[in-house]
């Protein structure tokens, strides 16, 4: 990616509590963006993103991933028409009562964001000889989400926003970005400035779900 190789840090440096908060609000303060500004998104803040990309940790460290940046008007054309077909369709899922909510979320940025990344997993990439792979099969998958993940958390870091469009027809996407057919789809991003910053997830705000407390999950045994 970049010609020049950023030097790690050493591997026992130590975070203070001004880090620690830091990273907490980074945590707190992402979003799923679905509204963005026409604002250009600077080339090496993205360089930057795709590199932290790349230190998602990996099952077997196989990093089965393959990142695709949309930059065809045409391809990002016909990605935003498979969304709105496939909105439609999953219009016809949802419980009766709650279509008209359903019909009012944004959901997606894909008409206004800059940067458009699709993150496939590629099954032919076996760098990692199949670790951890045969009793949890889903494992590369799930790679790719946190790959997915620090997309997310970096955009916001370098003060971005990222959305993560998940109402798409793999197949549909796969042929529009003429992509090999044995990748698989797990994440279509949208990155670029937001047309304002969200207090509290969009969805919350919309009154179509809330955040739940930390003991509504977490079991003991």
């Amino acid at each position: 990616m970049s010609e020049a190789v950023k030097t790690p840090p050493p591997a026992d440096v130590l975070f203070d509590d001004a880090f620690r908060d830091a990273f907490s609000s980074l945590l707190n303060l992402r979003r799923n963006e679905v509204s963005f500004s026409p604002e250009p998104v600077e080339e090496t803040a993205l360089q930057a993103i795709f590199e932290d990309m790349l230190t998602a940790p990996s099952v077997g460290l196989s990093q089965p991933w393959k990142f695709v940046r949309v930059e065809s008007a045409e391809r990002r054309a016909a990605v935003h028409e498979i969304f709105l077909e496939t909105r439609e369709k999953e219009a016809e899922t949802i419980a009766p009562a709650r279509r008209e909510a359903y019909g009012k979320l944004g959901l997606a940025g894909l008409d206004t964001a800059p940067c458009h990344v699709a993150l496939f997993l590629d099954p032919s990439e076996n760098k990692g000889g199949g670790l951890g792979v045969s009793h949890a099969p889903l494992a590369p998958h799930y790679s790719v989400a946190i790959a997915a993940y620090t997309l997310w958390l970096s955009a916001r870091a370098h003060n971005l926003a990222a959305g993560w469009v998940s109402i798409l027809d793999e197949a549909k996407v796969k042929r529009a970005l003429d992509v090999p057919e044995a990748w698989e789809l797990v994440a279509y991003m949208c990155i670029g400035h937001p047309r304002e910053r969200l207090d509290a997830p969009d969805l919350e705000k919309k009154d179509w779900s809330a955040r739940e407390e930390l003991e509504a999950f977490l079991l003991r045994r």
